[in-house]
């Protein structure tokens, strides 16, 4: 199977994804219905960084319609349904809008589109939806990776080789399935092949930044002239304008006191 992806990637011819068809059919909806069917698939193919095909055509296989059969009524908690609908030997997809519930018409219908493009989302709170970072992350893969199947930004023999794993697989939302239309065949291959190589080498390191001018460096050879001494200053530094304050000085010693006289003798007694 590789081999065969090999000699396919080798031979075939660039193409682009295969386009998104949709008719609106206007019977009974009020003038304003395909206009907001318009506005939900043109705010997709308005996310940038994206290539979106999107066209409308009468014959087309999915067709929006308002209201549906009498004989099959709407469960009541739902805006939207999908059905298949036969006519003679074709099969075509029928979103159908409940016209009995009042409902934010324009999420959804931004929700239906988003379906057919591949991107699963839901209602939102309330019914309400817009496209949000997440949406527009889940298109860009399925629309914009062109190969890139392992999302590193290059599209080498690494993507090569997981395209092989799901070549011949169908289902819906398949890795590999770059054109949206249920299988991994020769057209995805095709744009795979498109994009081979896509993403280059790695982009060099920047340049480092220039230096500062100064004194260039010497020239090999030549002896470093060493530097100067450090000249002191012409005037020496002046004394602060207050002098310190000197300490205390100590306290004087104490003073002895003065020696007692001693108590002069008895005088000796008189004669008889």
């Amino acid at each position: 199977m590789k081999a065969r992806v090999l000699a396919l990637l080798a031979c075939s011819s660039l193409a682009v994804a295969a386009p998104v068809v949709y008719f609106v059919a206007i019977d009974g909806a009020p003038s304003t219905f395909e206009r907001q069917v318009d506005d939900a698939f043109a705010a997709w193919r308005n996310v940038p960084a994206t290539s979106l095909n999107i066209q409308k055509n009468a014959n087309a296989p999915l067709r929006f319609r308002w209201g549906g059969e009498a004989e099959i009524p709407f469960n009541p908690d739902v805006a939207t349904r999908t059905l298949e609908v036969k006519e003679g030997a074709t099969t075509r997809v029928e979103v159908q809008v409940n016209t009995e519930q009042p409902v934010d018409l324009p999420s959804a219908l931004l929700v239906e589109a988003g379906l057919r493009l591949g991107v699963a989302l839901e209602p939102g709170i309330d019914g309400r939806r817009t496209i949000t970072p997440a949406d527009i992350t889940a298109l860009r893969a399925r629309y914009s990776q062109n190969g890139d199947m392992n999302g590193d930004g290059r599209v080498d023999i690494d993507d090569l080789e997981l395209f092989a794993a799901q070549y011949g697989k169908r289902g819906d939302r398949l890795p590999g399935d770059f054109n949206g239309d249920g299988v991994v065949d020769d057209k995805d291959l095709e744009i795979l092949r498109a994009n081979y190589g896509y993403g280059g080498d790695p982009q060099p390191p920047p340049a480092p930044s220039s230096p500062t001018p100064g004194t260039p460096p010497p020239a090999p050879g030549t002896p470093t002239t060493p530097p100067a001494p450090t000249t002191p200053p012409a005037t020496p530094p002046s004394p602060p304008a207050t002098p310190p304050t000197p300490p205390p000085a100590p306290p004087a010693p104490p003073t002895p006191p003065a020696p007692t006289t001693p108590p002069a003798p008895p005088a000796p007694p008189s004669g008889p």
